[in-house]
């Protein structure tokens, strides 16, 4: 039970476009996993009802349904969440609060973050003047990168963060497939925690996702 956490990421299609979601539940453990199930559940089921949904209709929706199984189970939680919805030739729209996006932009050789704006779940019944939308686009070999905490605020016994060192990172791998990609950085971010000597205060679940524009 202690290995179940509350990291989660999913890719679904509907209304002819892709959804991805990336999300993180407070807490650890069961509980935690329970609700990133719930949450799956709840995006599956408002996108098969009403395949032409806005992304911000679909946040304010899955926060509403949300807060209702909260409070029938008696927890204290939130979720930081984005909801990033592919909309043709490399264009995304997106909301939810969570953690920063990193952009790879190739074409002018330079990261570019993109920050999420609006709210968590879980923290309040009417949030639907507190969601804010972002858009951005791709282009070709441009490379998106979406994780959690886990990774980006793991720290080593002198303050360094590996968020930081992944945006230098990234440069030098941009040539390789989405897959590499992943790989590598993960193998450099288990050298990165061989440096720890903080590793017990960095237990926290890890979740990366890269998506490359062909």
């Amino acid at each position: 039970a202690i290995e179940v956490g509350g990291d989660f990421y999913d890719i679904r299609n509907y209304d002819n476009s892709n959804l991805i979601t990336i999300g993180d539940v407070s807490g650890h453990g069961v509980t935690p996993g329970l609700i990133t199930m719930i949450i799956q559940t709840i995006i599956s089921s408002i996108i098969t009802q009403n395949k032409s949904i806005r992304v911000k209709d679909l946040y304010n929706y899955l926060n509403n349904i949300l807060i209702e199984k909260i409070k029938k189970l008696d927890m204290r939680i939130y979720v930081t969440i984005c909801l990033l919805k592919e909309i043709g030739n490399g264009n995304f729209r997106g909301c939810g609060k969570h953690n920063d996006i990193i952009i790879y932009r190739s074409e002018e050789k330079k990261i570019e973050i993109i920050e999420t704006k609006g709210i968590w779940l879980g923290i309040s019944e009417d949030i639907s003047d507190y969601i804010q939308e972002y858009k951005f686009k791709l282009n070709k070999d441009d490379i998106m990168i979406l994780y959690t905490d886990g990774l980006s605020e793991f720290y080593t016994d002198n303050g360094e963060m590996f968020g930081d060192k992944l945006k230098e990172f990234i440069p030098e791998i941009n040539e390789k497939s989405s897959e590499e990609i992943v790989e590598k950085i993960l193998d450099e971010f288990e050298n990165f925690k061989k440096i720890s000597s903080c590793e017990s205060n960095n237990r926290d679940d890890v979740t990366l996702l890269v998506i490359k524009k062909l």
